[in-house]
Protein backbone atom coordinates (compact mmCIF):
# COMPACT_ATOMS: atom_id res chain seq x y z
CA UNK A 1 0.00 0.00 0.00
CA UNK A 2 3.04 2.44 0.90
CA UNK A 3 4.39 1.92 -2.75
CA UNK A 4 0.70 2.46 -4.33
CA UNK A 5 0.38 5.81 -2.56
CA UNK A 6 4.00 6.86 -3.45
CA UNK A 7 3.54 5.94 -7.34
CA UNK A 8 0.39 7.91 -7.87
CA UNK A 9 1.52 10.66 -7.28
CA UNK A 10 4.20 9.95 -9.72
CA UNK A 11 2.59 9.04 -12.31
CA UNK A 12 0.49 12.16 -12.15
CA UNK A 13 3.23 14.21 -12.22
CA UNK A 14 4.53 12.54 -15.74
CA UNK A 15 1.15 12.64 -16.78
CA UNK A 16 1.17 16.42 -16.15
CA UNK A 17 4.79 16.26 -18.07
CA UNK A 18 3.50 14.31 -21.04
CA UNK A 19 0.63 17.04 -21.38
CA UNK A 20 2.49 20.11 -20.92
CA UNK A 21 5.22 18.62 -23.57
CA UNK A 22 2.41 17.98 -26.25
CA UNK A 23 0.63 21.06 -25.67
CA UNK A 24 4.45 22.66 -26.25
CA UNK A 25 4.84 20.68 -29.33
CA UNK A 26 1.27 21.45 -30.41
CA UNK A 27 2.33 25.64 -30.17
CA UNK A 28 5.08 24.87 -31.97
CA UNK A 29 3.35 23.02 -34.94
CA UNK A 30 0.81 26.03 -35.05
CA UNK A 31 3.71 29.00 -34.85
CA UNK A 32 5.53 27.10 -37.77
CA UNK A 33 2.42 26.54 -39.58
CA UNK A 34 1.65 30.34 -39.10
CA UNK A 35 5.25 31.11 -40.01
CA UNK A 36 4.39 28.91 -43.42
CA UNK A 37 1.51 30.34 -44.03
CA UNK A 38 2.67 34.24 -43.84
CA UNK A 39 5.85 33.40 -45.71
CA UNK A 40 3.75 31.65 -48.83
CA UNK A 41 1.45 34.88 -48.59
CA UNK A 42 4.30 37.26 -48.58
CA UNK A 43 5.71 35.16 -51.63
CA UNK A 44 2.49 34.98 -53.70
CA UNK A 45 1.49 38.70 -52.65
CA UNK A 46 5.24 39.87 -54.24
CA UNK A 47 4.84 37.42 -56.84
CA UNK A 48 1.34 39.11 -57.70
CA UNK A 49 3.00 42.88 -57.61
CA UNK A 50 6.21 41.94 -59.97
CA UNK A 51 3.93 40.00 -62.10
CA UNK A 52 1.45 42.93 -62.30
CA UNK A 53 4.15 45.43 -62.73
CA UNK A 54 5.67 43.59 -65.36
CA UNK A 55 2.56 43.09 -66.93
CA UNK A 56 1.48 47.01 -66.40
CA UNK A 57 5.14 48.04 -68.00
CA UNK A 58 4.57 45.86 -71.21
CA UNK A 59 0.83 47.31 -71.86
CA UNK A 60 2.19 50.57 -71.56
CA UNK A 61 5.34 50.46 -73.85
CA UNK A 62 4.82 52.74 -77.44
CA UNK A 63 5.70 50.50 -79.87
CA UNK A 64 4.39 53.51 -82.81
CA UNK A 65 6.42 56.69 -82.22
CA UNK A 66 5.79 59.86 -84.20
CA UNK A 67 7.50 60.87 -87.73
CA UNK A 68 10.92 62.06 -86.71
CA UNK A 69 11.50 65.63 -88.09
CA UNK A 70 13.05 65.84 -91.13
CA UNK A 71 12.14 62.01 -92.45
CA UNK A 72 11.36 60.77 -95.89
CA UNK A 73 14.18 62.09 -97.53
CA UNK A 74 12.23 65.16 -98.49
CA UNK A 75 14.42 68.23 -96.82
CA UNK A 76 16.69 70.18 -99.72
CA UNK A 77 16.91 72.05 -102.22
CA UNK A 78 14.21 71.53 -105.22
CA UNK A 79 14.76 73.01 -108.69
CA UNK A 80 12.95 72.54 -111.58
CA UNK A 81 14.96 74.78 -114.46
CA UNK A 82 12.24 75.59 -116.87
CA UNK A 83 8.47 75.39 -115.45
CA UNK A 84 5.53 76.20 -117.27
CA UNK A 85 3.71 79.89 -116.79
CA UNK A 86 1.01 81.93 -117.34
CA UNK A 87 1.74 85.54 -116.57
CA UNK A 88 -1.73 87.34 -116.70
CA UNK A 89 0.05 90.33 -115.49
CA UNK A 90 2.43 91.37 -117.84
CA UNK A 91 5.30 92.10 -114.97
CA UNK A 92 8.16 89.68 -116.51
CA UNK A 93 7.15 89.72 -120.50
CA UNK A 94 7.78 86.21 -121.15
CA UNK A 95 10.59 85.78 -118.92
CA UNK A 96 10.52 82.40 -117.66
CA UNK A 97 12.37 82.05 -113.91
CA UNK A 98 13.33 78.65 -112.69
CA UNK A 99 11.31 77.63 -109.57
CA UNK A 100 13.29 76.88 -106.74
CA UNK A 101 12.02 75.46 -103.26
CA UNK A 102 13.69 74.51 -100.44
CA UNK A 103 12.31 72.14 -97.59
CA UNK A 104 13.28 72.64 -94.75
CA UNK A 105 11.40 70.68 -92.00
CA UNK A 106 9.28 67.83 -92.64
CA UNK A 107 6.72 66.30 -89.70
CA UNK A 108 3.80 63.66 -89.78
CA UNK A 109 1.10 66.39 -91.27
CA UNK A 110 3.46 69.38 -92.32
CA UNK A 111 5.77 70.68 -93.97
CA UNK A 112 8.07 73.73 -94.34
CA UNK A 113 9.27 75.64 -97.04
CA UNK A 114 10.93 78.38 -98.76
CA UNK A 115 10.64 79.84 -102.11
CA UNK A 116 13.90 80.90 -103.09
CA UNK A 117 13.17 82.01 -106.48
CA UNK A 118 10.52 84.71 -105.18
CA UNK A 119 13.35 86.05 -103.32
CA UNK A 120 12.59 90.12 -103.31
CA UNK A 121 15.28 92.80 -101.38
CA UNK A 122 16.95 89.94 -99.55
CA UNK A 123 13.57 88.62 -98.63
CA UNK A 124 11.88 85.26 -99.08
CA UNK A 125 8.63 83.64 -98.48
CA UNK A 126 8.79 80.87 -95.85
CA UNK A 127 5.58 78.91 -95.83
CA UNK A 128 4.22 76.15 -93.47
CA UNK A 129 1.94 74.09 -95.38
CA UNK A 130 -0.61 71.03 -94.40
CA UNK A 131 0.90 67.77 -95.27
CA UNK A 132 -1.58 64.62 -96.02
CA UNK A 133 -1.31 60.93 -96.16
CA UNK A 134 -1.02 60.60 -100.11
CA UNK A 135 2.16 63.13 -99.50
CA UNK A 136 0.44 66.40 -101.53
CA UNK A 137 0.48 69.70 -99.65
CA UNK A 138 -1.49 72.56 -99.69
CA UNK A 139 -0.24 76.19 -97.89
CA UNK A 140 -2.43 79.08 -96.73
CA UNK A 141 -1.85 82.52 -99.22
CA UNK A 142 1.02 84.55 -97.72
CA UNK A 143 0.99 88.21 -97.92
CA UNK A 144 4.41 88.77 -98.94
CA UNK A 145 5.56 92.27 -100.20
CA UNK A 146 4.00 95.77 -100.48
CA UNK A 147 5.93 97.74 -103.15
CA UNK A 148 4.76 101.05 -105.36
CA UNK A 149 5.02 100.74 -108.78
CA UNK A 150 8.10 103.14 -109.28
CA UNK A 151 9.91 100.05 -107.45
CA UNK A 152 8.95 97.52 -110.08
CA UNK A 153 8.46 99.83 -113.00
CA UNK A 154 11.84 102.73 -113.00
CA UNK A 155 10.41 104.45 -115.27
CA UNK A 156 7.29 105.14 -113.04
CA UNK A 157 6.93 108.69 -111.79
CA UNK A 158 6.90 108.36 -107.58
CA UNK A 159 4.12 110.64 -107.23
CA UNK A 160 1.75 107.58 -109.27
CA UNK A 161 -0.30 106.87 -105.85
CA UNK A 162 -0.12 103.11 -106.78
CA UNK A 163 1.05 100.41 -103.83
CA UNK A 164 1.35 96.92 -105.32
CA UNK A 165 0.89 94.05 -102.67
CA UNK A 166 1.81 90.19 -103.84
CA UNK A 167 0.23 87.43 -102.30
CA UNK A 168 1.93 83.49 -102.50
CA UNK A 169 0.12 80.26 -103.16
CA UNK A 170 1.82 77.11 -103.39
CA UNK A 171 0.36 73.11 -103.49
CA UNK A 172 1.76 70.45 -104.49
CA UNK A 173 2.75 66.78 -104.20
CA UNK A 174 5.69 64.57 -103.48
CA UNK A 175 6.40 61.76 -106.01
CA UNK A 176 8.36 59.91 -103.44
CA UNK A 177 11.91 61.76 -103.47
CA UNK A 178 12.29 61.87 -106.96
CA UNK A 179 10.00 64.71 -107.88
CA UNK A 180 7.93 67.48 -106.17
CA UNK A 181 4.65 68.73 -108.92
CA UNK A 182 2.73 71.84 -108.26
CA UNK A 183 1.35 75.32 -108.87
CA UNK A 184 3.07 78.22 -107.45
CA UNK A 185 0.23 81.79 -107.89
CA UNK A 186 1.23 85.40 -107.50
CA UNK A 187 -1.53 87.47 -106.96
CA UNK A 188 -1.18 91.69 -107.60
CA UNK A 189 -3.34 93.59 -106.23
CA UNK A 190 -2.84 97.39 -106.43
CA UNK A 191 -4.30 100.01 -103.99
CA UNK A 192 -4.20 103.58 -104.80
CA UNK A 193 -5.81 106.27 -107.03
CA UNK A 194 -3.74 105.85 -109.96
CA UNK A 195 -3.74 102.12 -110.21
CA UNK A 196 -6.52 102.08 -113.35
CA UNK A 197 -3.30 104.27 -114.90
CA UNK A 198 -0.88 101.70 -113.90
CA UNK A 199 -2.96 98.67 -115.24
CA UNK A 200 -3.77 100.28 -118.90
CA UNK A 201 0.18 100.88 -118.89
CA UNK A 202 0.77 97.45 -117.47
CA UNK A 203 -1.98 96.04 -120.28
CA UNK A 204 -3.79 94.25 -117.45
CA UNK A 205 -5.89 94.33 -114.38
CA UNK A 206 -5.67 94.13 -110.90
CA UNK A 207 -6.47 91.95 -109.21
CA UNK A 208 -3.82 89.70 -111.79
CA UNK A 209 -1.87 86.82 -111.38
CA UNK A 210 1.00 84.58 -112.43
CA UNK A 211 0.81 80.84 -112.17
CA UNK A 212 3.50 78.68 -112.57
CA UNK A 213 3.16 74.68 -112.98
CA UNK A 214 6.41 72.91 -112.33
CA UNK A 215 7.68 69.78 -111.70
CA UNK A 216 11.06 69.91 -109.39
CA UNK A 217 13.24 67.09 -108.71
CA UNK A 218 15.65 67.35 -105.23
CA UNK A 219 18.88 68.74 -105.62
CA UNK A 220 20.45 68.20 -102.47
CA UNK A 221 19.51 66.28 -99.34
CA UNK A 222 19.92 67.77 -95.89
CA UNK A 223 19.49 64.02 -94.73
Amino acid sequence: MKYLFFALPLLSFVACGDADKSDDTAAAETDTGSAETETETETETETETETETDTNTDTNTDTEGPVEEGDNGLVGLWIDEEPQQTDACGVEEGVVRPVEIAVNLVTESSVEVEIISEEEDGEVPQLECSLEQDSSFSCPELNFLELHISDLEPDAPASLDATLSYTINLSGSFNGVSAMNGLLVTKLICVGGDCDVVATDMGTEFPCSIETQFSATLQASAE
